[in-house]
C-alpha cells in the first residue's frame, strides 16, 4: 500500500468538511434557493497513463430527490414532477485542444450541487426547467499514454453530432482543482459498453419515504444531503483498476481494486491465458471491428448483449448474429463449458454444483411461470405491464435456454413490458415463506455459493461463473472488496455518510482512508423517552462534542469495525434537550468479533455490558451512568446467507428521568 504524500494528504483532509450550501436563483418563485453541494475528487495514481473522466447524468421523472427537497405532498406528487432534463455529459479537462485530462500524480476537484436551474423561475409541472446531479451518475474513466491526447473512443463522443450546449440561468457545477468542464446535453445516451473505459456508478443524497407522508401538510419524501451510495461497476466488466471512498468520512474505506494499471493489466492477460478457466474468453468488439484489447466482460454483460430479443422471429432467444464478441459465445470455451455444465445439471448431472444450480433454476422458472400467468392482471398485480404487446417470451414452451441462463446470470426477474418492480424474484409464489425448505433467501444463499465455488478467495476456482475469481481470486486481480456479479452487494455496493466521493485510479495513493472498507458497527438509539419525553439532540461520532442533529426517523448510524482506525478509538457522544452530556466508546479488550452471539435475555447479559461498561462509568451524572450506562448492550448477529454475514450492534437506551 502507498505511503501518502504529506503535503496532498494535508489539502485532502483540510477540503473534508461539512455539505456545503450556496445560494442562487431559479427557485420556485421569486425566492433564492440554498441548494446542497457535494463534492468528487478524482486522483490518476498512475505514472504512466493519462484519465480522462467523463461523467453522465440521465435525469429523472419524476424526480423523488427533489420532490423531497421541495417537500412535495403525497396529493401534488403527480403533478409537482421537477422532471429533470435528459441526458447529460460532462467533459473534464478534454476534449478541447491541449487539454490531456488528469496528469499523472495529479487530480481534479468537482462541486456538483443538488440541481441548476435552466429558467429564471422554476415550474415543478413542466419538463426541461432544470438539470438534477446527484442521482443516478454515472463517470467513465478513459486512460492514454501520457501525453498522447484523449483515446479516439472519447474523441468521437466529444464529435457527437446531437451534443448541445446548455445555457444555465444559474449555478452550475463547479470544477475546480485543475479541472474544466464542458458541459452538453445528447440524445444518444451513455458511452457505449464497447469502448474502453471503466464505469464507476454513484447515487448522491437520498429521499426516503416520510414515515408521516400520508398526513396533512407532511411532505411525502424526506431528503438527506449526506448519503452516499457508490460502486466501481465491475459487474459488467473490468478495464481499469479503481477505488472509491466517500468524502467527508474518513472511517470508511475504499472498495474497488487497489493495484497499478500495469498489475491490473496484468492480471487480465493471466486470465485470459489460463487455459482450464478462461482461454478464449469473449472480448468487445469496438465500432472499428477489432477487439478492445483488455477490457473483459462479464457473464452477464456477454448474455445480456448476446442473446436475441425479437418476439415472433426464428431466431428469438438464440445467439445475436453477427456477434458483439470475439471469439463468439457460441464459439467461446469457457462460455460454451458453463452452458454444457447447467443443461448437464438438468438432466441429472453429478457436479457438486448441480443441486444449487438446479434450484436457482427452479426459481426462475417458477418466476417466469408467475409472469405468464399474471401479465394481464395489472389491477390486480399493480405490475404495470403494457397491455398493448404480448409477455415476452409467451410461454413456457417459448422460452429457451439461453433466455433462463441471461437471467440466472443477472439473477433478474421476467418482467418484459412491464414496471420496474414487477414480479421480483423475492415474490415468487412459493418462494416468499421463509419456513418453506426453498424460500427466496435460502436460494439466493446458493446462488452465492455458486459465485464462489469453491472457494475463489483462497484460488479454488469453479466452471460456474470464471469472471468472478478474475475479480475476487488472489492469483489475479485479488479485489475482495468491489463488485464481481450481479448481487454481490456484500463486498461491492457502499451506502454510507458523506459528502461526495473520493476516486482514485492505479491505487490507494492519496485516500484519506487507505485501508479496505470493513463491516458496519450500528449504534441504534432510542430517540425519545415515551414516560417524560426527554429526547436526543445531537450526536457526535467520533467526536468529543455531539455536532450531528438527530432525526426521529432514522435513529441509528454506523461505524466501521476498522483495519487501523479501529471503531475503539471511536467516542459516541450525545446531549439531550435537558443539555445533558453523554460518552462512551467501545473498549479496546472487547472488539466486536468478541461480542456474545444475540440470544434470549441478551440486554441482561453481563457479557453484551462488558465492552462499554469501563469508558460510560466515566460520565460525571450519576443518572447517566445508572439509568442509562447500565442499559447499554452489544451483540452479534449472524445472517442466514451464503457467507454467513456477521452484523454488529450497539442498543442504547433514550435519555434517563431528570435527577
Amino acid at each position: 500500500m502507498i505511503e501518502q504524500a504529506r503535503a496532498l494528504r494535508r489539502f485532502a483532509l483540510a477540503a473534508i468538511v461539512a455539505v456545503s450550501i450556496f445560494a442562487i436563483g431559479g427557485a420556485t418563485g421569486s425566492i433564492a434557493q440554498t441548494i446542497p453541494q457535494m463534492t468528487i475528487v478524482i486522483y490518476n495514481n498512475s505514472p504512466d497513463a493519462d484519465v480522462y473522466p467523463l461523467m453522465s447524468f440521465p435525469g429523472q421523472t419524476p424526480d423523488e430527490w427533489l420532490q423531497g427537497f421541495f417537500k412535495v405532498k403525497k396529493g401534488e406528487l403527480d403533478t409537482k414532477k421537477y422532471a429533470s432534463a435528459g441526458t447529460t455529459r460532462m467533459y473534464i479537462n478534454c476534449c478541447a485542444a491541449g487539454e490531456r485530462g488528469i496528469p499523472p500524480g495529479r487530480s481534479v476537484t468537482i462541486k456538483l450541487p443538488l440541481y441548476s436551474p435552466l429558467v429564471t423561475v422554476i415550474d415543478p409541472t413542466k419538463p426541461r426547467q432544470l438539470i438534477e446531479w446527484w442521482q443516478g451518475g454515472n463517470i467513465n474513466l478513459y486512460q492514454s499514454p501520457k501525453t498522447s491526447g484523449p483515446p479516439q473512443a472519447l474523441l468521437s463522443l466529444w464529435r457527437d453530432s446531437t451534443q448541445k450546449a446548455i445555457r444555465f440561468a444559474s449555478g452550475p457545477p463547479n470544477c475546480a482543482g485543475a479541472a474544466t468542464c464542458h458541459i452538453y446535453s445528447t440524445t444518444t445516451g451513455n458511452p457505449k459498453p464497447n469502448e474502453p473505459q471503466q464505469l464507476v456508478e454513484f447515487t448522491l443524497g437520498a429521499a426516503p419515504a416520510n414515515p408521516n407522508g400520508a398526513k396533512a401538510g407532511q411532505p411525502y419524501y424526506l431528503f438527506d444531503p449526506k448519503n452516499v451510495d457508490y460502486d466501481v461497476s465491475y459487474v459488467n466488466s473490468a478495464y481499469l483498476p479503481v477505488v472509491m471512498e466517500p468524502f467527508g468520512n474518513e472511517l470508511v474505506g475504499y472498495v474497488g481494486a487497489p493495484t497499478s494499471i500495469d498489475g491490473f493489466q496484468g492480471a487480465v492477460a493471466d486470465f485470459l491465458k489460463s487455459a482450464n478457466l478462461a482461454k478464449g474468453w469473449p472480448l468487445y468488439i469496438a465500432d472499428d471491428g477489432k477487439v478492445v484489447p483488455g477490457k473483459v466482460p462479464s457473464v452477464l454483460e456477454i448474455m445480456a448483449a448476446s442473446v436475441v430479443n425479437a418476439p415472433g422471429k426464428p431466431n428469438d432467444g438464440k445467439w445475436v448474429a453477427p456477434p458483439k464478441f470475439r471469439p463468439a459465445p457460441a464459439n467461446s470455451a469457457p462460455i460454451a463449458r458453463l452452458i454444457a455444465l447447467w443443461q448437464d445439471c438438468q438432466h441429472g448431472g453429478s457436479d457438486p454444483t448441480c443441486p444449487l444450480i438446479n434450484d436457482a433454476t427452479a426459481l426462475l422458472r417458477a418466476n417466469f411461470e408467475n409472469y405468464i400467468a399474471n401479465y394481464k392482471k395489472n389491477g390486480q398485480t399493480g405490475w404495470g405491464c403494457d397491455q398493448n404487446k404480448q409477455p415476452h417470451p409467451p410461454s413456457p414452451a417459448k422460452l429457451t435456454d439461453l433466455q433462463l441462463l441471461q437471467h440466472l446470470y443477472g439473477w433478474v426477474q421476467f418482467n418484459e413490458h412491464c414496471g420496474a418492480k414487477a414480479n421480483l424474484l423475492q415474490d415468487t409464489p412459493g418462494y416468499a415463506d421463509s419456513a418453506r425448505r426453498q424460500s427466496y433467501q435460502k436460494v439466493k444463499n446458493q446462488f452465492d455459493e455458486l459465485q464462489y465455488w469453491k472457494d475463489v478467495l483462497k484460488g479454488d476456482y469453479g466452471s460456474f461463473h470464471p469472471y468472478v475469481a478474475l475479480i475476487h481470486g488472489p492469483t489475479f486481480l485479488d479485489a475482495p472488496y468491489t463488485y464481481a456479479y450481479s448481487v454481490d452487494d456484500a463486498v461491492g455496493n457502499m451506502q454510507t455518510d458523506g459528502t461526495g466521493l473520493i476516486i482514485a485510479v492505479g491505487g490507494t495513493k492519496n485516500l484519506p482512508n487507505p485501508d479496505h472498507a470493513t463491516p458496519n458497527v450500528n449504534f441504534n438509539y432510542a430517540y425519545k423517552s415515551l414516560s417524560t419525553g426527554n429526547f436526543f439532540k445531537k450526536f457526535g461520532r467520533c467526536k468529543p462534542k455531539p455536532d450531528t442533529p438527530t432525526n426521529r426517523n432514522f435513529s441509528s448510524f454506523a461505524v466501521p469495525v476498522g483495519v487501523s482506525k479501529k471503531v475503539s478509538d471511536c467516542l459516541i457522544t450525545f446531549i439531550d434537550n435537558l443539555n445533558r452530556d453523554y460518552q462512551f466508546r467501545i473498549a479496546a479488550n472487547h472488539l466486536p468479533n468478541t461480542w456474545p452471539w444475540f440470544h434470549k435475555g441478551i440486554d441482561t447479559d453481563p457479557a453484551a455490558h462488558a465492552p462499554v461498561a469501563a469508558s460510560c462509568s466515566k460520565n460525571t451524572n450519576p443518572v447517566i451512568r445508572k439509568e442509562w450506562c447500565d442499559f447499554i448492550f452489544v451483540y452479534r448477529k449472524r445472517l442466514d446467507d451464503a457467507r454467513s454475514t456477521i452484523e454488529y450492534h450497539v442498543q442504547i437506551r433514550e435519555p434517563p428521568p431528570k435527577s
